[in-house]
This record gives structure tokens, C-alpha cells and sequence, in this order.
């Protein structure tokens, strides 16, 4: 099983987002940094699709190699170190250990992350689609 980044070929994403917000729907929107293949460049793309998707709600999560997982299974097969205990599997744990890519450590992945999510929750357009809706 192979994770990468994830494309939208037959489908024009931001047409759907748009049109779900045409019809007065909240998107809570989910991604993920530090799948396979992923770079600075592609992680930011993510960012930016996200910034111009401006939903009322975003996560963003480093992906993690959980027990039992395909993800795990390759990770114990590349002899990657994995966390000591299951808290470091935990998404937002002050010891969470996601998987590396080829060019970014965890580290990075997890800066990356969490710089992300300041990006996203001080951008103007969020902010005021935040005021305009709740006030």
C-alpha cells in the first residue's frame, strides 16, 4: 500500500467547495503534511489550496505510522526508530514521532504542521468569514 499526496484529477475542487458554500454549507476541512513524497514545496501547496478553500473549520495532521497500519508494517520493514510507547503515536502529543519522508524528518514535518495552523487561523479572509458568520 502506498500513501501520497493526493490528487484531485477528475474532480475541480475548489468548484465543489464553492458550490457547497453557494448553498450556505460549512466545510470543517481536513490534510495531512508529511506523506510520502512530500517536500517544503508540496506541504505549502497544501497550505495555499487551503488558504484559497477557506473553510470555517481546518485540521491538519502529520501522518503518522499507527500500530497496525500499512504505514506501521513499512515502517518496522525500513527499520525506522518508532515511539518508545503509544503516546507517541498521539496526533498532538509533545513527543509524537510522525513519519519522515525522503527529505523532510519529523521534526520538520511537525514545524511545518503547527506554523500552518498559526498561517491558517490569522489569515484576514478566515478571520472575517469567522466575523461575518458567528459575529
Amino acid at each position: 500500500m502506498e500513501v501520497t499526496k493526493g490528487k484531485f484529477e477528475d474532480v475541480d475542487i475548489q468548484d465543489v467547495v464553492k458550490k457547497v458554500h453557494d448553498a450556505d454549507i460549512e466545510i470543517i476541512a481536513n490534510y495531512l503534511f508529511g506523506l510520502t513524497g512530500d517536500t517544503f514545496e508540496s506541504m505549502q501547496k497544501t497550505l495555499d489550496l487551503s488558504l484559497e478553500l477557506c473553510t470555517i473549520a481546518w485540521n491538519a495532521y502529520a501522518v503518522m505510522d499507527l500500530p497496525g497500519s500499512g504505514l506501521y508494517k513499512k515502517a518496522i520493514e525500513k527499520g525506522l526508530k518508532l515511539p518508545d510507547d503509544y503516546a507517541g503515536y498521539s496526533f498532538y502529543y509533545y513527543n509524537t514521532k510522525p513519519l519522515p519522508t525522503e527529505q523532510l524528518s519529523p521534526a520538520e514535518i511537525l514545524k511545518f504542521r503547527d506554523q500552518a495552523f498559526t498561517t491558517y487561523h490569522t489569515h484576514k479572509p478566515f478571520l472575517d468569514k469567522i466575523r461575518i458568520k458567528y459575529g
